[in-house]
């Protein structure tokens, strides 16, 4: 019975030596001055954040995006922003921001090295717009994997704008070779299948006056995430070609019920007809949920006049 007690008893001092036990402070007579200090501790910015990014692009693309910053309780402090090329040739791109003032809208280029933007002697954060539109365009050089930083920074004590608030980095993956692949054949949206659509060209006759369905198909490829403001070209060409020896009677699939308005598209460039579908400023291409891929289109032409008519259908980004 003694040796379990003792044994209790050791146990119970191991745990209240483990323990933290809060202990008393001790009370004595102050033989001293007193120091006083005071620390003001302030709020920490949020790293930027970096959306509708195209991780994956291609030479000779553009791609938008925008950088937004929670001010949180930071709105009073001065900064300057940056964005810079961490890694990769510099010389393989453009920075250019969207500057809006008032109904007028224009990209005003960066450069590449160390691009500063912002008021010249910094402006509070709550006088900054919380998200800002940036563009990247990329040279035909362009290839490989490109590092950046969009960093923001508050005047330091030598009057400079040295001191980082919140930085966050992003790269972008750029490879050569086209970022949409079309593919076509005849008949309408629901009869081609996956086999009888093909980039190669294909050939048809019809009777002056008829009608017929073409379908194209466009995807995105080579890795390619999205391509903003595509835009699709129309171009007709014939011999002597004139203004109603061709028309479009009907659109399915995107564009439907755009038939009076792309007709209305096609200017006579010699013997070349030439137009587009789709809004002027083209539209989102990829992880735009309004328009999954692929994306199916069906013309039904109609030839007024006999000959022999070439048709080309492209796509463009519009704004280059």
């Amino acid at each position: 019975m003694k040796k379990r007690l003792f044994k209790l008893l050791i146990l119970t001092l191991v745990f209240m030596m483990m323990s933290p036990v809060a202990m008393a402070v001790p009370q004595g007579k102050t033989v001293s001055n007193i120091l006083e200090f005071t620390i003001q501790v302030k709020a920490t910015l949020e790293a930027p954040e970096i959306d509708e990014l195209a991780e994956v692009s291609a030479a000779g693309l553009y791609d938008n995006f925008v950088v937004s910053v929670d001010r949180g309780e930071c709105g009073d402090e001065i900064v300057m922003a940056k964005i810079e090329v961490l890694d990769g040739n510099a010389d393989d791109l453009e920075l250019s921001y969207l500057l809006i003032e008032g109904d007028n809208r224009r990209w005003m280029p960066l450069g590449t090295d160390g691009c500063w933007f912002g008021y010249p002697d910094g402006e509070a954060l709550n006088n900054l717009a919380e998200h800002t539109d940036f563009r990247i365009s990329w040279q035909e050089s362009a290839e490989g994997t490109y590092k950046f930083a969009v960093s923001f920074f508050a005047r330091g004590d030598r009057g400079t704008f040295d001191k980082e608030l919140a930085s966050r980095t992003f790269e972008v993956k750029v490879i050569r070779g086209d970022p949409v692949l079309l593919t076509h054949a005849f008949g309408d949206d629901d009869q081609p299948g996956d086999s009888d659509l093909t980039g190669d060209p294909i050939s048809t006759t019809v009777d002056a006056g008829d009608e017929i369905d073409y379908t194209v198909e466009a995807n995105l490829a080579n890795g390619v995430r999205h391509v903003d403001n595509l835009l699709y070209i129309l171009e007709v060409e014939k011999d002597s070609i004139a203004e109603g020896d061709f028309e479009i009677t009907s659109i399915s699939g995107y564009g439907e019920g755009e038939t009076e308005n792309i007709n209305n598209t096609f200017v006579a460039e010699g013997n070349r007809l030439k137009g587009y579908l789709g809004p002027d400023t083209g539209f989102k291409f990829g992880e735009n949920p309004a328009i999954p891929l692929p994306v199916r289109t069906t013309f039904t032409l109609r030839f007024a006049t006999a000959g022999e008519y070439l048709i080309n259908v492209y796509a463009i980004q519009a704004g280059m």
